[in-house]
């Protein structure tokens, strides 16, 4: 009497009747189930190829007060207020407040030509380093 095969959604279900089954029988559902195997995978690897790879999350940026602000870039609060619809990084929040982001503040001190922080004689009216202090100013 033969004993009916079982389909491999049936072995997956129970995989007791596996032990029951004839070596040439086994053999041919390992050959189905491989072939199936094969074309889910180049399924699988087809579209993650063709997917857009999702964006990278944004670091959030941190905003800096007024204070923080001028005392990293060694300038008055008053300064930056006069300066603030020429600065890339300051926002205005009221007509009295203003906020500026640390990330776009970076990046502005990098670009800008390093004689905008050069040798400025102490007792000048917009401040500044003495010769001796050029060599020790964090952004030169």
């Amino acid at each position: 009497m033969l004993t009916p095969v079982p389909s491999l959604d049936e072995l997956a279900r129970d995989p007791a009747k596996a032990a029951n089954l004839p070596p040439g029988v086994a053999a041919a559902l390992l050959v189905q189930a491989a072939a199936v195997q094969s074309v889910l995978a180049a399924r699988i690897a087809s579209a993650e190829t063709t997917a857009p790879a999702p964006a990278p999350a944004a670091p959030a940026d941190e905003m800096l007060t007024i204070d923080e602000a001028a005392a990293i870039l060694r300038r008055s609060r008053r300064w930056l207020y006069r300066n603030a619809d020429r600065l890339p990084f300051v926002k205005r929040v009221s007509r009295k407040s203003l906020l500026c982001s640390k990330a776009r503040l970076t990046r502005w001190l990098a670009i800008q030509p390093a004689k905008r922080y050069g040798s400025v004689h102490a007792n000048s009216k917009a401040g500044g380093f003495t010769h001796d202090d050029q060599n020790h100013h964090p952004f030169a």
